[in-house]
């Protein structure tokens, strides 16, 4: 995968991220409700395939949240390691964005280059030269 296709898709890893978690949780609302109905008519097998496939699912959800924390992790060191300042700002505004309440608000290079004073020919090559340079 190329350094670009990588980097577009960081702004979905949260959005991924808030879902398995949700997921999650649903699992552990399903867990409990099983739980409270151990007692009743429920199939004792089919209670203990139950708990073994909400454990198994709990377990693959953990592991995809631990990925992709890995990958915003070498995503935010490859940008943190360019040597240029003007490289490294384009790439966090246009594909990590400014904090704003909490989100992230990705720029357009236009945008940048309107918030830095410089052109958006000049972003677009300083937006292709970090491209080449990153090392993802």
């Amino acid at each position: 995968m190329k350094n670009k296709e990588i980097l577009t898709q960081f702004a979905q890893l949260d959005v991924y991220a808030d879902e398995l978690i949700k997921d999650k949780d649903n699992l552990s609302d399903l867990l409990d409700t099983l739980l409270k109905t151990k007692n009743s008519c429920i199939d004792k097998a089919l209670y203990k395939d139950c708990l073994k496939k909400i454990d198994e699912l709990n377990v693959k959800i953990e592991q995809q949240i631990d990925k992709l924390c890995d990958l915003k992790l070498r995503i935010f060191t490859a940008i943190n390691e360019l040597d240029s300042i003007a490289e490294r700002t384009v790439l966090w505004l246009h594909y990590i964005g400014k904090t704003k309440n909490e989100r992230y608000n990705r720029l357009t290079l236009w945008q940048i280059g309107k918030e830095l004073g410089y052109s958006e020919a000049r972003i677009k090559q300083l937006h292709k030269s970090a491209l080449e340079k990153l090392k993802l």
